[in-house]
């Protein structure tokens, strides 16, 4: 009785630490595949919302140099513009750099 019990037990454990140990290996890619997505929606969401700043800081340097020829003078807002596009410009492109463009897309 002893030995049939044991032969039944011991295949038994074995597989169910085989069973564990590969659900605990799934279970720890499915965490790092769910970080990673988390990372590059992360990153795509920053890229956006960089490329409208841009957009809208050559829509405001435009306005003003169109302001400035209207008016036959600058009068600080093409200034302002341009700085304001210039920091967004250097902005995007530090987080191209660090992300990688490959990685974002």
């Amino acid at each position: 009785m002893l030995e049939l019990l044991l032969a039944a037990g011991i295949p038994s454990v074995l597989v169910s630490a085989i069973v564990t140990g590969c659900m605990k290996r799934l279970e720890r890619r499915e965490k790092q595949r769910l970080e990673e997505t988390k990372r590059r929606e992360e990153d795509r969401h920053r890229l956006e919302l960089l490329q409208i700043r841009g957009t809208l800081a050559a829509m405001s340097l435009g306005e003003a140099t169109a302001t400035a020829l209207k008016n036959g003078h600058a009068n600080g807002e093409t200034e302002q513009a341009l700085a304001y596009e210039q920091r967004v410009k250097h902005e995007m492109r530090e987080f191209l750099e660090k992300s990688g463009v490959e990685h974002v897309a």
